[in-house]
């Protein structure tokens, strides 16, 4: 214990890229009221909703706090739908029942340009230790939207199985 003052004091003033997920966790606090009539389900009466840094996120706020310059460089693996969603409501319900989880192709990258950071977008995922390279010298919080087959998942899983 006595070294760790000393070991987290080195991490100020240095460039520390993050590789992650990049979430906000909510947090809702209330207390339950009832239980409703209709179904097995708790009512909550909500006081206070909280929002922070999840995953990713959260890494790069420590990393803030203790001094340090964190980069934080995201891939997104874009098959323009929620394809996990979808191959388990494909199995479940059949392809032409499975709802909203076919989205147009949303450029993730973009987004992230539009609010100063580096994006790219790929077609190629064999190509992304170049994209990551790229990323980590542009010295900006970087996406990079890696284009999949949107039908990638129900091919390499059809056997997937519907866990509960």
């Amino acid at each position: 214990m006595t070294r760790l003052p000393q070991l987290l004091r080195q991490f100020k003033g240095r460039r520390i890229a993050v590789l992650g997920d990049f979430v906000a966790d909510v947090f809702i606090y209330g207390e339950i009221s009832r239980i409703s009539r209709e179904a097995p389900v708790l009512i909550l009466n909500q006081r206070d909703t909280q929002l922070v840094p999840g995953g990713g996120a959260n890494a790069v706020h420590n990393l803030r706090a203790l001094g340090a310059e964190p980069l934080p460089i995201g891939i997104v693996g874009n098959d323009a739908g929620w394809g996990n969603i979808r191959v388990i409501q494909q199995q479940m319900l059949g392809e032409e029942r499975a709802i909203a989880t076919s989205l147009s192709p949303t450029r993730y990258d973009k987004i992230v340009e539009a609010f100063g950071g580096y994006g790219e977008k790929m077609d190629n995922p064999a190509d992304i230790r170049p994209a990551l390279e790229r990323a980590f010298a542009s010295g900006k919080p970087a996406c990079i939207n890696v284009a999949l087959d949107p039908k990638g998942l129900a091919k390499t899983a059809p056997n997937m199985a519907y866990i509960m």
